[in-house]
């Protein structure tokens, strides 16, 4: 079997992370996979417990936070000791893998740009490098979406590979619990669940989210939301504390979180920006409505009206608006749109996805 390397500096939870995971689960059924985490691994990290045992592992084990020159050192070393036919190159772990590229000439070099390229890619200097190796051919940059491929030929004057995210799917636990969780959260049995599965960070962009909870709540509507994701920013959790409003659940990480899609009615990404979100595809797999600004690959998995609805751009407003559409359907269109919701996953399995990564790798033909 061909040897494939993915590599990703850490496993919190994150979409990201999330992919990696599935992807190398579903490449071990076919290639001898091995995955590189840079900083030591983490009982915190619960994705570190889904991996198959099939999927050899290997922590770098980086101390430090920020620039550690010794890691081009640990990671030329790791690569010449594995001797992969492939190596798959997620978020910051380009940065460390420039002299390997240059040094290791037997090897393939791809890189998945996570997110819109300009953001993906840092700083000029950064996006410069990038670019001498993109061009040259020495790394194959892939894309997520249509929207990802049109901000890298923007970046880098060059297009790309072009292959969708996708999400293994396994069987919902807990439900009993996350039901009773939820039910107790409720105002009223008739109470409607909004549900945001992220991080609260800047980028997702929850404190507009819950001012449109909180605004709508005043109007009287019967409604919560359900905050699930790791609080990165606490001053954006003490900001949304501080609406004082009882129809808002700061619930912190789940293990879990498509158990509680599977007992929500709406799931919300107010998000500024963003790539192909793997908890958009999660929200799919359980027939979840999604609501989401128009960013990123957003706009290449939603049909407005037909499997979730997009807001028209990502202020407060339009975003309120488009809460407010959803509230003023009957239980006729709702249906409608989860049905459609649920199908839309079928585009979006990990299978599919594997595949398309091996004709990009070209893994068969090495």
């Amino acid at each position: 079997m061909k040897k494939i390397v993915e590599i990703i500096p850490q496993l919190p939870s994150g979409g990201a992370e999330r992919f990696v995971v599935d992807l190398s689960n579903e490449l071990a059924k076919t290639h001898e996979v091995t995955l590189v985490i840079f900083f030591p691994l983490s009982k915190d990290w619960f994705y570190l417990n889904e991996l198959s045992e099939n999927v050899k592992v290997v922590s770098l084990n980086k101390r430090k936070l920020g620039f550690d020159f010794s890691m081009f050192i640990k990671l030329l070393w790791l690569l010449r000791v594995e001797k992969p036919k492939i190596v798959h190159l997620h978020l910051r772990s380009i940065n460390y893998a420039f002299l390997s590229v240059l040094t290791l000439r037997r090897i393939h070099f791809f890189y998945t740009v996570h997110n819109d390229a300009f953001v993906d890619s840092g700083g000029r200097f950064s996006r410069m490098l990038r670019k001498f190796f993109f061009k040259k051919g020495l790394i194959t940059p892939i894309t997520i979406s249509d929207v990802s491929l049109s901000s890298f030929q923007k970046a880098f004057s060059i297009s790309a590979p072009l292959v969708y995210n996708g999400r293994s799917i396994t069987p919902l636990t807990d439900l009993s619990r996350v039901d009773h969780e939820i039910e107790m959260l409720k105002k009223t049995p008739n109470t409607i669940v909004f549900l945001n599965v992220a991080s609260i960070q800047p980028s997702k962009n929850q404190l507009m989210l819950a001012n449109v909870i909180n605004r709508l709540v005043s109007e009287g509507n019967d409604i919560i939301l359900l905050l699930v994701g790791r609080v990165a920013y606490p001053e954006i959790e003490q900001s949304i504390l501080e609406l004082n409003c009882d129809c808002i659940h700061i619930l912190g990480e789940r293990n879990d979180p498509r158990t509680y899609m599977a007992k929500s009615d709406v799931f919300c990404l107010s998000s500024l920006y963003e790539g192909m979100p793997i908890s958009l595809i999660e929200a799919f797999s359980v027939g979840l409505v999604p609501i989401c600004t128009p960013v990123g690959g957003i706009v290449n998995m939603i049909r407005n009206g037909e499997n979730g609805i997009l807001s028209n751009d990502i202020s407060l407003e339009e975003y309120y608006y488009s809460v407010k559409e959803y509230l003023s359907l009957n239980e006729v269109d709702r249906l409608r749109l989860k049905e459609c919701a649920l199908a839309s996953y079928n585009d979006f399995t990990i299978s599919r996805c594997a595949i398309e990564y091996r004709n990009v790798f070209k893994v068969d033909s090495l």
